[in-house]
């Protein structure tokens, strides 16, 4: 899941051979494939205090607070105590990083193949920052922003189950968990398609959903939020039903939407420019001039007076806007 950008998301949920699959799979395959005694060298300093054997995802100064930290205290701990307490400290303070396997105490390959895991994850978000060309920044924001999403939409769909009278009818009956997802939803619905809404509005819907994912998957995300931090052995799934694909889909577009929000606002853009109500202006503009059937040749002949036509209906500050 991370790092990602749309296109990546929309080529990569298609890969896997029975169902959609993320970048975070991915890397907890590799890591799951890695041996046991391989990864160790990883943290095993020789005589001269360097690593055994490097791997360019696994910092040296980990494997040496590992060495002094088994080494150092009083009484010595063990390199299954150390490889644990390594791994929480890759964490904010109050967060405790969760196992490789949930319901019993891990053995010393699960917590290391846990650990190298963390670190394939992070060292490719470092890869992504060091982009020449359009660098990545998790510490602000999830992901690469990138529009080119090819998921289609049902609006009908849409309306039909995620709308006031569901969650009223949740409610009625008790479910007021399940209404207060509805909400959420149907909030994000209107902040994305839905108009007579400000700005800030629209943000704060769209806020209000990303808190909701994020409070399960990244419980410190309120505190310190640095998505590159994410604990790639913590499931996605399981947060209301919603699959890894989908929570990771809305959580690429709500922050696309932000970033897009405050790029309007810093180049002093018509906030809903290009959004579906312009386009359905002007498709209707099309109809208007050029009659219900019409082709590509007839729209350039006709350009000149449909922009004139379409600037008349939007420029308020011309002689003829109205």
């Amino acid at each position: 899941v991370l790092p990602l950008t749309e296109n990546i998301f929309n080529s990569l949920r298609t890969s896997g051979t029975k169902r959609p699959i993320s970048i975070i799979e991915v890397i907890k395959n590799i890591a799951k494939g890695m041996k046991c005694k391989e990864i160790t060298k990883y943290f095993t300093l020789d005589k001269e205090g360097n690593p055994l054997k490097s791997h360019p995802a696994v910092p040296p100064e980990d494997a040496k607070w590992c060495h002094d930290f088994m080494y150092d205290s009083d009484p010595p701990v063990t390199f299954h105590r150390a490889c644990l307490i390594l791994r929480r400290r890759l964490f904010p303070f109050h967060y405790d990083p969760y196992p490789w396997v949930k319901g019993r105490d891990e053995t010393n390959v699960e917590v290391l193949k846990s650990l190298m895991a963390i670190y394939l994850h992070r060292a490719e978000v470092q890869n992504l920052r060091g982009l020449k060309e359009d660098p990545a920044d998790f510490n602000s924001h999830l992901y690469q922003p990138e529009l080119g999403g090819k998921n289609k939409q049902s609006v009908p769909d849409c309306e039909r189950i995620i709308s006031p009278g569901v969650f009223k009818f949740l409610e009625k009956k008790g479910h007021t968990s399940g209404a207060t997802v509805l909400k959420l939803l149907h909030n994000w619905h209107k902040a994305v398609d839905g108009r007579g809404l400000s700005e800030d509005q629209r943000s704060t819907y769209c806020e209000e959903l990303k808190c909701w994912l994020l409070d399960d998957w990244m419980p410190w995300h309120r505190e310190v939020k640095d998505y590159s931090q994410i604990d790639v052995n913590r499931p996605v799934k399981g947060i209301c039903g919603l699959t890894r694909e989908v929570i990771v889909s809305l959580l690429a577009n709500l922050e696309s939407r932000e970033l897009r929000r405050i790029e309007y606002i810093q180049r002093n853009i018509k906030p809903r420019s290009s959004s579906t109500d312009d386009v359905e202006s002007f498709i209707s503009l099309l109809h208007e001039i050029l009659g219900l059937n019409f082709d590509l040749k007839q729209v350039f002949s006709e350009l000149p007076k449909i922009l004139n036509e379409f600037r008349k209906k939007t420029d308020k500050d011309l002689q003829f806007y109205y």
